[in-house]
């Protein structure tokens, strides 16, 4: 019974949830995506954090375009919101803004010509040049430049390796228990 018990907590681990909302997969590009709670976390902390709790295979989430944004907005984000890290950055970090598309990026490298989603006189670098390098998505799931750490309620990271199905977990999950069975009938032999 011990070890059914154990199966069951690993599994649960296995499938579960991290931060207050599970994750979920945008079937266009099949990447997956986690909200993760971290109030008053700076950029550089959401990311350490991140790679502490999810795996070095994550990264703050790079949205490139209307759909993309309206499915993680519209999966993730909380009623009432907050203002959550992505993965962009101010390039160099410390420029004065002129132009969104040339002085942002990706963490993945992209820059961000094509789309963006700037909330109303955003980019703004509102406490003065170079104040607010890091990108956040806010409660209407507009952009924002952010540097002011309290308005910060956590961060969506994103992975881009494939997940598998439920039905394949209810599969590995049947199969170890049949092996759990399999070894403490041998075991009493």
């Amino acid at each position: 019974m011990k070890c059914i018990g154990t199966f069951l907590l690993v599994f649960t681990l296995l499938i579960g949830g991290v931060g207050n909302a599970g994750a979920v997969v945008w079937s266009f590009n099949q990447h997956t995506y986690v909200l993760v709670d971290l109030p008053g976390a700076d950029w550089y902390q959401a990311t350490a954090d991140m790679q502490k709790r999810l795996g070095t295979d994550w990264y703050l989430a790079t949205i490139t375009s209307q759909g993309e944004n309206d499915f993680v907005f519209n999966s993730l984000f909380p009623p009432g919101g907050g203002e959550y890290w992505l993965g962009g950055v101010q390039n160099p970090v410390g420029a004065i803004v002129t132009d969104p598309g040339v002085n942002w990026t990706w963490v993945t490298g992209e820059n961000f010509y094509g789309y963006t989603l700037w909330g109303g006189g955003e980019p703004n670098d509102g406490y003065g040049p170079g104040s607010e390098e890091w990108l956040g998505m806010i409660s209407d799931g507009a952009w924002n430049d952010e540097g002011y750490i309290p308005n910060i309620t956590g961060y969506i990271a994103e992975n881009n390796k494939p997940v598998p199905e439920p039905g394949t977990m209810m599969l590995l999950g049947s199969g170890l228990v049949g092996l759990v069975g399999y070894g403490r009938r041998r075991m009493k032999k």
